[in-house]
């Protein structure tokens, strides 16, 4: 058996023992099709550089549909019958640009360019997948996968509203160059399918892990009856991935992707669905549900809710019963699906390889064994609109695909005519991993007055009192979920009780704050007599990284390489005894370990015997060979060919340490030990003047070359080559040839001293406006301001995107990058893209303005510019200012003392909603 596909309309075929079945696409395309325009980095769906899009056949329904996935999570065995398109696929340098990477590149949306590939292939997936018919604000809701670090997002949202339908026509008349995709029709039947008839697929890779592709429900109950003992894995989009890693000797694979049973639906009494609906399926389900019943029109707000969760390409193809197996084996993990249910009072229904059903609540599914069955159908209720008010909340450390903080969600049934409530539901995530009805909660309110304060009160002291909450790193503190699961139910007061009995001054909790469309205004001057410079242009080099053409370092693959990962310690201020690689040695594909014992010569990065570098006569070893300094220190390397091997192996390595432990008898050494300061030395570091000097050297320009230098000469001999090939025009590969014939150096090299580069001042000024929330923490930059002295801009456009994107930047840092360690061991615990937030593209201002002052020019900087980006880094400092100002207000509101309120980089959410000291007495109407 095979695996056949299609990528840029190419035939793929891969042949059973060719490659591993938990090999990933973007391996795939990548190391076997060359295919490097499509990047990898976090390999998690976290960042959306991988981003691909995937057009195929609905099991159920027939319908064409074109996705954007993550090629990092998604394997490449389950793209049988599938078709593939890259951003090699939309447009090149040959063929010429595809519009979306042209209008990329106009609106200059890229700057470093690694993450243009995965913007683009996901704009061009939700197009084509609607069919182009997408609104700015679908657009703009669509990027909470894609980070990019460079431009600030303001202009690649800019440059892609302008293919929505409710932009100008003149924008929409330019988009008409993109082509439906389209499908074969298959030979047999005469209907679009993907290529192919619908056959099982059984692939033995040689010595590897089996592969199922199966289409009946029946034929995964008959696999999972088979298996015995071996480690099992059903697979749809793989998206767990990302946030528990899956084990690496998984024996079978079952692909149920398109498994007819479990994608399918009906509307009727209830709502009944597959377990293998998609995310994305689900919500389109819920629209059309709750315009068809009223008795679900609750199923907006479901729809809703699940809009905030993960991303879209983990959407397109995440499946609901995937989920609620994260949750099943992981009680830990804040689930949305899992809340939703929970909240509803749906159903869960598990089959078991005898074909037997148990339909279950989703608190019980938590508990039950689910080794060798299969979530085949959840079941939501009918819940009548006139007796029931539902809710749902949600914070995270940022707007979109980010860490939970908490969840919650409330169903009341309420007497309209009193405000007695009858019964209900509440359930919240994030407590702690056991957690989820507050059935305490439940009874202080059952039988009350919701909208008496006396009520409102009993359940905030049940809260403060009986919940216990964990308090476990890099999770945030138990103090910040108390306050913050007494704000969500105080909302939900808010939200329902007549207006007219709340306290104006309360009224504004009621709801969430509202982000509308983002924009932003550039203002910058030009001088048409210096053309080319000074005129707004479009960056050369944008093109070809709109196009993937552009090579990175991890683009450059050298054909039968090895990989190579660090075996890195765990262990601060331990002594390595002996160090055991015999398992990771075993792993099939690794080549070999080495370890300190295999440098030759000196075991230091630094040399002791220069003396050009004084201060680096401090040894520091390439691989740690006594004790271990700090957490993380690389004490070997494991050779592999696969890169999946070689991290794999890596954790197989054992390293025994010396049992004894010196007793240092001090004070001293306990402070030593948490700083992370070695403890059988004391030394005073000398001044590191040489990094001193390059710091200054950094800051300030190297335009007083351009004068007076010596360099400047240099340079100007180049142009000799006129001679040898007379005309007024010469092309770059003549002249570079001519140039080497005539010996005429190209290049020229000089070396400075720091008084030879002369310092320039730089003004700017920034206002931001920020409004909190303080019953949640959350915050919104509603408008942000910057005027920058930029001397005379060489290209405004460039400049622009660098303030934009620096000043984001520094607003990551003051209000989302918050770096947790763990305070024993020094490890850095927010060491991924699931835990470590940078700003997403809804994340920045919501009116964002830039403009630059271009009347005083720089008498040394490069032709009379100045450096742009450096100083709205700086800048970005006053979205701290702002907060300070507004938790002024929120604490004086509240009645707490008035302090200079202390900010530290990171403030997120957790210090904000701390900092407002609401007290509990304020929840009142």
């Amino acid at each position: 058996m095979e695996v056949n596909f299609k990528v840029n309309g190419r035939e793929c075929k891969i042949l059973a023992g060719e490659i591993s079945p938990d090999t990933s696409l973007n391996t795939y395309l990548r190391t076997h099709l060359c295919l490097t325009g499509t990047k990898f980095m976090c390999q998690e769906g976290g960042c959306g550089c991988c981003n691909v899009a995937i057009q195929g056949v609905h099991p159920v329904s027939k319908e064409q549909f074109t996705l954007a996935i993550n090629s990092c999570l998604f394997l490449v065995y389950s793209c049988h019958d599938l078709s593939i398109t890259t951003i090699e696929g939309l447009g090149n340098k040959k063929s010429g640009y595809h519009s979306m990477q042209q209008r990329l590149a106009h609106f200059d949306g890229s700057q470093c360019g690694f993450c243009s590939p995965g913007f683009i292939m996901n704009m061009f997936s939700l197009y084509i997948g609607k069919y182009g018919s997408v609104t700015a604000e679908e657009i703009e809701d669509s990027f909470g996968g894609n980070i990019c670090r460079c431009t600030g997002y303001r202009p690649i949202l800019d440059a892609f509203k302008s293919f929505a339908t409710d932009g100008t026509q003149d924008l929409n008349d330019l988009c008409r160059d993109i082509e439906d995709l389209s499908l074969e029709k298959c030979p047999k039947s005469g209907k679009i399918c993907a290529g192919k008839c619908r056959n099982s697929l059984h692939i033995k890779p040689d010595d590897n892990a089996t592969w199922h592709k199966v289409y009946t429900l029946g034929e995964v109950l008959q696999i999972l009856s088979s298996v015995g003992s071996q480690k099992y894995r059903l697979v749809a989009g793989n998206t767990a991935h990302g946030v528990y890693r899956m084990p690496y000797d998984i024996e079978v694979f079952i692909d149920v992707s398109s498994v007819t049973e479990l994608r399918d639906h009906t509307i009727g009494n209830t709502i009944v669905l597959g377990g293998n609906v998609t995310i994305t399926e689900w919500m389109a389900i819920l629209l059309e549900a709750s315009d068809q019943r009223s008795g679900f029109s609750y199923c907006r707000l479901v729809r809703n809710h699940l809009n905030q969760m993960a991303t879209i390409p983990v959407r397109n193809v995440g499946t609901i019963a995937g989920n609620l197996m994260i949750k099943h084996d992981h009680n830990e993990f804040i689930s949305d699906i899992f809340l939703v249910l929970a909240t509803i009072g749906a159903t869960i229904t598990i089959t078991d390889t005898n074909g037997d059903h148990q339909t279950v609540s989703p608190r019980d599914f938590l508990t039950v064994d689910m080794d060798k069955k299969v979530i085949t159908l959840i079941t939501m209720p009918w819940i009548a609109p006139d007796r029931y008010r539902l809710k749902f909340y949600k914070v995270s450390d940022r707007a979109q695909n980010a860490t939970i903080y908490m969840n919650a969600g409330f169903l009341l049934e309420i007497d309209q005519g009193s405000g007695f409530v009858i019964s209900s539901t509440i359930v919240y995530g994030g407590v702690n991993p056991s957690f989820v009805r507050a059935k305490s909660v439940e009874k202080c309110i059952n039988g009350k007055d919701l909208f008496h304060n006396k009520t409102i009160q009993s359940v905030v002291n049940e809260i403060s009192s009986k919940f216990v909450f964990d308090d476990s790193l890099p999770n945030t503190s138990a103090e910040f979920r108390r306050i913050l699961a007494k704000g969500l139910f105080y909302k939900v007061v808010l939200s329902l009780a007549p207006r007219s009995i709340i306290s104006p001054k309360y009224q504004s909790g009621s709801s969430p704050i509202y982000r509308p469309l983002s924009s932003g205004k550039q203002i910058y001057q030009s001088t048409p007599a210096l053309y080319p410079l000074t005129q707004p242009i479009t960056k050369v080099e944008a093109l070809v990284q709109c196009s993937g053409e552009a090579e990175y370092v991890n683009d450059i693959y050298v054909h039968n390489s090895l990989w190579a990962t660090f075996v890195l310690s765990n262990d601060p201020l331990k002594t390595i005894a002996s160090i055991d690689a015999s398992e990771a040695l075993a792993v099939k594909g690794v080549k070999a370990f080495f370890s300190a014992k295999d440098i030759p010569g000196v075991n230091s990065f630094t040399s002791q015997k220069n003396p050009a570098f004084p201060s680096y006569l401090e040894p520091e070893e390439v691989f740690c060979s006594g004790k271990v300094l700090f957490h993380g220190q690389p004490v070997g390397m494991i050779v592999a060919e696969k890169m999946s091997q070689a991290v794999y192996a890596a954790d197989l390595v054992k390293i025994h340490y010396d049992s004894k432990v010196k007793d240092e008898g001090s004070i001293a050494s306990l402070y030593r030990y948490f700083r992370g300061d070695p403890v059988d030395k004391d030394k005073v570091l000398p001044t590191l003047d040489d990094v001193r000097r390059s710091i200054l050297a950094k800051r300030t320009s190297i335009g007083s070359f351009f004068k007076t230098h010596p360099i400047c000469s240099i340079t100007v001999s180049a142009f000799a080559i006129t001679s040898v090939l007379p005309g007024d025009l010469i092309q770059v590969f003549e002249g570079a040839s001519a140039a080497f014939l005539a010996n005429i150096e190209l290049v020229a090299t000089h070396q400075f001293s720091p008084d030879q580069i002369a310092p320039y001042i730089i003004y700017g000024v920034s206002c931001a406006e920020i409004e909190i929330d303080v019953l949640t923490g959350d915050f919104q930059l509603r408008r942000v301001d910057i005027v920058e002295d930029v001397g005379q801009s060489i290209s405004p456009r460039v400049d622009v995107g660098q303030v934009e994107g620096a000043f984001i930047m520094g607003m990551g840092y003051w209000l989302h990058e918050k770096l947790v360690y763990n305070r024993i061991t020094g490890e850095l615990l927010t060491d991924r893209s699931w835990n470590y937030k940078p700003p997403g593209a809804k994340d920045i201002p919501v009116d964002f303005r830039v403009t630059l002052l271009q009347t005083i020019s720089s008498a040394s900087g490069i032709l009379g510019s100045k450096a742009c980006s450096e100083p709205a880094v700086s800048m970005a400092v006053v979205v701290v200012s702002a907060l300070r100002k507004a938790l002024e207000s929120a604490r004086k509101d509240a009645g707490a003392p008035d302090i200079f309120i202390t900010l530290n980089a990171s403030t997120t959410k957790e210090d904000i909603l701390i900092l407002a000291g609401t007290p509990d007495e304020q929840f009142a109407l």
